[in-house]
């Protein structure tokens, strides 16, 4: 309940765009203070609504089902876990979105203590998503460049990202059945680069992403069992990608 008041709080309290609506999708949440909290924020915030989708976890069906309730014409996918922190960060992810061949646009995560978290995905040796950068200090000379500008990536975090409605629905939005928790963000994005779109990361759009905070990691037998299942699903599904090298990326 903590992350979600900080979450809907930065977005409320820094965002300098005005025409949106926040649609927060709760799955069998169960501490009072989650529905105190939800009270408050409906009470205080009348562009913030809050949804039940109570099914056994599946992140993308959550996801879709948030998409499905909301009325935008350009949709923002953001965990419960990210704090946002760039006032400007609509007009920025927008500004890139409304590019006509550009399917998803994503931010730079920071960890709290200011290493990079996300600034895009590669397809790595494992022959799965791999996050660039990933725990590089912000201030280290080879990282600075990739710092100023947005630039294309084969794909994005789901934990930070804008495209179209139009695209959402053209692409049949997440995919519940192979990729109900893992890769369904990676598999979004390289399924718009199938059809010729691309995606971009903007490092000027900056949150603060307590990774897997809700959740926690892949550390029992049934995930992990679960997640071995969309690692193969992914490896099938990509193997176009992971056959020929992904086009973004390069040692």
């Amino acid at each position: 309940p903590e992350l979600l008041n900080t979450c809907i709080r930065a977005i409320i309290e820094k965002t300098q765009y005005s025409n949106y609506e926040i649609i927060a999708v709760s799955n069998d949440s169960v501490l009072a203070r989650t529905e105190s909290v939800r009270q408050q924020l409906n009470s205080e915030f009348s562009q913030c609504r809050f949804i039940d989708h109570n099914i056994e976890f599946n992140f993308s069906s959550l996801v879709n089902k948030g998409v499905d309730e909301s009325q935008g014409e350009y949709v923002i996918l953001l965990n419960n876990d990210v704090e946002i922190m760039s006032p400007d960060w609509v007009e920025k992810l927008l500004n890139k979105a409304l590019i006509e061949n550009v399917a998803v646009v994503g931010g730079c995560l920071n960890f709290a203590d200011g290493r990079i978290q996300h600034l895009g995905l590669h397809i790595g040796d494992s022959q799965l998503p791999e996050h660039t950068f990933k725990e590089q200090r912000r201030y280290e000379v080879q990282l600075r460049k990739y710092l100023k500008k947005p630039r294309y990536v084969s794909a994005v975090t789901g934990a930070l990202f804008m495209c179209s409605r139009k695209t959402w629905d053209e692409l049949d939005g997440f995919e519940e059945q192979s990729f109900g928790v893992a890769f369904n963000d990676v598999d979004f994005c390289l399924r718009a680069i199938e059809k010729n779109y691309q995606n971009i990361v903007h490092p000027l759009v900056v949150g603060v992403h307590h990774e897997s905070a809700s959740r926690g990691y892949e550390t029992t037998v049934n995930k992990m069992r679960r997640f071995a299942a969309e690692q193969e699903a992914f490896k099938e599904r990509h193997k176009g990608i992971i056959q020929t090298g992904d086009a973004y990326y390069s040692e």
